[in-house]
């Protein structure tokens, strides 16, 4: 038995040169930082082995709508093999986001034997696990990694003990990005004829009409495919990146390298409406709340934890934790990204689920667990 029954990390955007994470083959990164905390919080005792059961990446891990995919699977393979030399893992469970979802489609249409991506979806099918995991292999692992070691699920993963149930989600269908973006009208012009095809062609995302994951796979999939996958390149990112800078720019958001508690808030009254209109109304969160219910998410790159103590977020009668695990690129006016580890402990009472955020230091002598420069060197990267 492995000290960490499970550890979870998401939007690591690996390929992306923002990320810390990027393998930029200079020293500032946080690779070998992070490797080292994750060695650290796996380290067994007298009772518990060293390692990890589970490896949970719950989305973002792969950066395919940002960098190329050479550069994203090429960062990625890096990671992990280097995590994967210093640490024992006894499976990598797999949750694709909305950067990464792109490898999702093409896992999907190789199990499924199908050309479309719809075709792969019929009703009752979206929340899903899929036996096929040579892509997987191929771009993100050395070749010889067992398949047996590996599980690849969209778009949540569950996991249950006698007395906790733990609900990892990449957190992006229930965004305020998604919600926007179908506002827009969305068509394909050769296929319009007329004003009956453009009708056709043409909705607007309202929550009321979503009835399920596949509704929503539905809805979101064109943004995330046809919009911000398919239209990656320069231009885009430049426009994003000043967009970006003007925000923070407008309402003065820049802050500091240092920091000692969540400098963000976790929620805001619109995520925590859509969090429990995800789990009651789209997955059928019921029974399951009876037990102590974490819900695991990243997305919004804010990262922290709401406690039941917090009683934030009551999901059919019942207080649950939430826990956001941050994200891990540098934002313009270059502060501390929000780089989070979930995890759960084995312990002598039992597991015990906690978070362990990286944090930069101003000056040599501060706590932390990297210096300022490091993320100048990042920011470098940014256009």
């Amino acid at each position: 038995m492995k000290i960490l029954k499970l550890m979870a990390l998401s939007d690591l955007h690996l390929g992306e040169p923002e990320s810390v994470l990027s393998n930029s083959g200079d020293h500032f990164n946080l690779i070998d930082t992070t490797i080292n905390k994750i060695i650290e919080l796996s380290s067994g005792d007298k009772d518990f082995n060293s390692g990890i059961e589970q490896l949970i990446l719950i989305g973002d891990i792969i950066e395919l709508s940002e960098a190329t995919d050479e550069e994203a699977y090429a960062n990625t393979k890096f990671f992990l093999t280097s995590l994967l030399k210093k640490v024992e893992i006894d499976k990598i469970i797999y949750v694709p986001g909305n950067h990464d979802h792109h490898f999702w489609v093409e896992l999907l249409k190789k199990e499924r034997g199908k050309d479309n991506y719809r075709d792969c979806i019929p009703k009752t099918q979206v929340n899903s696990s899929i036996s096929s995991k040579e892509i997987f292999i191929k771009y993100c692992l050395r070749s010889n990694y067992p398949s047996e070691r590996i599980e690849i699920y969209y778009p949540n993963y569950r996991f249950e003990t006698d007395n906790a149930y733990y609900f990892f989600d990449h957190g992006h269908l229930f965004s305020k990005v998604l919600d926007m973006s179908n506002m827009f009208t969305f068509t394909t012009v050769e296929n319009v004829k007329s004003l009956e095809d453009l009708e056709e062609h043409t909705y607007t995302f309202a929550v009321e009409n979503v009835k399920s994951l596949e509704d929503l796979e539905e809805h979101t999939y064109i943004f995330m495919e046809k919009i911000w996958y398919e239209t990656k390149g320069r231009l885009r990112e430049t426009a994003f990146e000043w967009f970006r800078k003007l925000k923070l720019e407008i309402f003065h958001s820049e802050r500091g390298t240092t920091f000692r508690e969540d400098c963000k808030s976790l929620l805001d009254d619109y995520i925590r409406k859509k969090i429990i209109w995800y789990l009651e109304k789209i997955c059928g969160i019921k029974d399951e709340v009876e037990k102590d219910f974490h819900f695991i998410f990243g997305h919004t790159h804010h990262g922290g934890r709401s406690l039941k103590a917090d009683r934030k977020v009551r999901v059919n009668g019942k207080f649950i934790s939430l826990w956001n695990t941050g994200g891990w690129i540098v934002p313009s006016k270059v502060f501390s990204p929000e780089a989070c580890i979930f995890y759960v402990k084995q312990t002598q009472n039992g597991l015990k689920p906690d978070m362990y955020k990286l944090v930069g230091r101003e000056k040599p002598e501060d706590e932390g667990d990297y210096s300022k420069e490091i993320l100048q060197k990042r920011a470098k990267c940014i256009v």
